[in-house]
C-alpha cells in the first residue's frame, strides 16, 4: 500500500509525470525564447551553471555532468569558446587533458543570463507564490540528487 498521499491530504486525481511534462514544454518554450535571443542554448546554460558552481572542470567531468557524449560537448565548447564564455587550457597535472575555465565575461554573462531565465521559471509558475517556488525548487532538487544517488540536505 502506498502511503501517498499522507491521511490529511485528498488523493490527487492524476499523476506527477503527465504535469511535469506539460510545464516543462512550456518551461522550455520560454527558456528557448530567452536563450535564442543570445544565440545560446540550454546545454550551455548547463555547462556554464557546473563551472560557476564547481569551477574548472576537465572536459571529459563537464561531459559527464552534462550527460552528453564527448562529441556533443566538443560542440558545445566550440560554441562557448567562440564567444569568449570559456576557454580551455591544457592541464597541469596531465597535458593530454584539457581543462575548461569560465572566462570573466562567461561569469557576468552567466549571472544575466540566470536572472533572464529565473524571470521565464516565473512566468511558467506564476501561479505559485515565491515561497512556493522556492518550496518546488527544494523538492525537486530533494528528488533530483536522490534519483542521482547524491546525497541531499534533509530539509523536514
Amino acid at each position: 500500500m502506498s502511503e501517498f498521499p499522507p491521511d490529511d491530504y485528498p488523493r490527487p486525481p492524476g499523476l506527477f509525470g503527465p504535469l511535469f511534462e506539460i510545464l516543462l514544454r512550456r518551461m522550455h518554450v520560454e527558456v528557448d525564447a530567452e536563450l535564442g535571443k543570445h544565440a545560446l542554448r540550454l546545454l550551455h546554460m548547463g555547462a556554464l551553471n557546473v563551472l560557476d558552481a564547481a569551477g574548472t572542470q576537465s572536459q571529459a567531468d563537464l561531459a559527464e555532468a552534462l550527460r552528453v557524449d564527448k562529441t556533443t560537448m566538443v560542440g558545445l565548447l566550440n560554441d562557448l569558446e567562440a564567444i569568449g564564455f570559456v576557454e580551455r587550457q591544457r592541464s597541469p597535472e596531465d597535458r593530454r587533458r584539457h581543462d575548461v575555465v569560465m572566462t570573466p565575461l562567461g561569469k557576468r554573462r552567466n549571472a544575466e543570463m540566470v536572472e533572464v531565465l529565473r524571470d521565464a521559471e516565473t512566468r511558467v509558475l506564476s501561479a505559485l507564490s515565491a515561497t512556493q517556488r522556492c518550496e518546488l525548487f527544494v523538492l525537486l532538487e530533494k528528488a533530483f540528487l536522490a534519483a542521482s544517488g547524491g546525497t541531499g540536505v534533509d530539509r523536514d
